[in-house]
């Protein structure tokens, strides 16, 4: 990775340059850089106005795309709102050489606190 503030992560470490099983690397990578990509918006969720503990990385709701032995890996996070999709809504992430390169937020408000979830009829 570069020298920048964060720029920690080591893909090769252990684990491409020493193995032939390309099924088990994307899944490990799937799953560092998915970390990785979680803590970032954990330290940062303040600056973004975001709740990100409960609005993203809902299990089954986060899609990852790992490129060239994973030299680029790729995000999509669709966002909740207490455990409900808010459908549209979605943040991204780019990993290029172990940099956290792009953060997206798209179709993004905020969503109060107090928002009902439960369904009603009028």
């Amino acid at each position: 990775p570069g020298n920048g503030i964060g720029n920690n992560l080591l893909w090769s470490v252990g684990s491409m340059q020493d193995s032939d099983d390309i099924h088990g690397q994307h899944h490990d990578l799937e799953k560092i850089s998915q970390a990785a990509v979680r803590n970032w918006f954990d330290e940062n969720q303040s600056l973004l106005g975001i709740n990100s503990k409960n609005e993203l990385f809902s299990p089954g709701r986060t899609r990852t795309a790992i490129h060239g032995n994973g030299d680029m890996i790729q995000m999509s996070i669709r966002r909740t709102f207490k455990g409900i999709p808010v459908v549209g809504s979605r943040a991204t992430a780019t990993i290029k050489m172990g940099n956290l390169i792009n953060i997206g937020l798209e179709s993004w408000g905020t969503i109060p606190d107090d928002f009902g979830i439960d369904p009603k009829l009028s």
